[in-house]
């Protein structure tokens, strides 16, 4: 959350001259609802089942940048899916970065506490390294990882296009 991709993933789809498509985005038109309403109604469950069919809808289109929600690859079958269609990148931004960035988030249920509420400070960077932790073994297995801490877009942007040359 709030590492770049719904910021670098146009930018890198125009580059390409493919199209984009951001996971949540499509998840909440297909909802009807924003992806808070999800969780507070049907569940964190039920987000992640949109969340699957969504990423499955996209299997079916080549020349495409797809920027995935934070958690969209967190099984080792959305992952082999996402894998499977090409190349999975993970911008990695340290812990205190991250909650920089996301600092004052409101409407992301993650980033609140059992009540509701929005966390502190330094409960919001304890709840991002947690949260890094429990998924690291999942990003790690991204086809590229670029280093994304202090990068301006274009510089994300040209990393990855650097990455995806070096492998063709």
């Amino acid at each position: 959350m709030r590492s770049g991709k719904s910021t670098i993933g146009p930018i890198l789809a125009e580059r390409l001259g493919y199209d984009f498509v951001d996971l949540d985005q499509r998840v909440e038109e297909l909802a009807q609802k924003p992806i808070t309403t999800v969780f507070e109604e049907d569940g964190e469950a039920a987000f992640r089942a949109l969340e699957a069919d969504v990423l499955k809808e996209t299997r079916s289109r080549d020349h495409l940048v797809v920027a995935t929600g934070g958690g969209a690859l967190l099984n080792q079958e959305s992952l082999r899916l996402a894998k499977s269609a090409g190349a999975v990148i993970y911008l990695r931004l340290a812990a205190r970065a991250l909650a920089v960035r996301l600092k004052g988030i409101t409407n992301r249920p993650v980033m609140q506490d059992q009540n509701g509420e929005v966390l502190s400070e330094s409960a919001l960077l304890a709840r991002i390294e947690e949260l890094l932790a429990e998924r690291a073994h999942y990003y790690e297995q991204a086809d590229f990882i670029v280093e994304a801490d202090g990068l301006s877009p274009d510089a994300v942007v040209e990393a990855i296009t650097g990455a995806l040359n070096e492998r063709a």
